[in-house]
């Protein structure tokens, strides 16, 4: 499983070396089942003048196919003046027992940031007791 998810991780990225930090990932880390478990991943920057966040993405290391969800935003020209929005996006997942889960952001300037959390499932979608 691990294989399969740092290959996701690689092809996602498209060879940035994924940098710790700036993403965050809002979900409880005790759930009572795993059938739509809310989640939300915000870019929490900062960003440098010019820079944006092209993509999020989110994978679990246990599914078939780790990859989720990704979110991406068409390339926009800032006026002066605007502040830079970063970007938030929230969804629900369904996970069949506890596992970790990576989010990664990619920038416009070629570099990626990543986070991980772990989800601890009290029941699974077998309904049997999991973690």
């Amino acid at each position: 499983a691990g294989s399969l998810l740092q290959a996701a991780l690689k092809d996602f990225a498209g060879g940035a070396t994924l940098q710790r930090g700036r993403l965050k990932i809002d979900v409880d880390a005790l759930v009572e089942n795993g059938n739509a478990v809310p989640i939300a991943l915000t870019y929490v920057g900062p960003l440098a003048h010019g820079v944006r966040v092209r993509a999020l993405g989110l994978f679990t290391e246990l599914n078939p196919a780790p990859a989720v969800a990704v979110f991406r935003w068409p390339e926009v020209q800032q006026s002066a003046g605007h502040a830079q929005m970063l970007p938030r996006v929230s969804t629900r997942m369904r996970l069949a027992t506890s596992q970790g889960i990576t989010a990664v952001a990619l920038l416009s300037d070629g570099t990626a940031a990543t986070v991980r959390s772990p989800i601890w499932c009290t029941w699974s979608l077998t309904g049997t007791r999991s973690g």
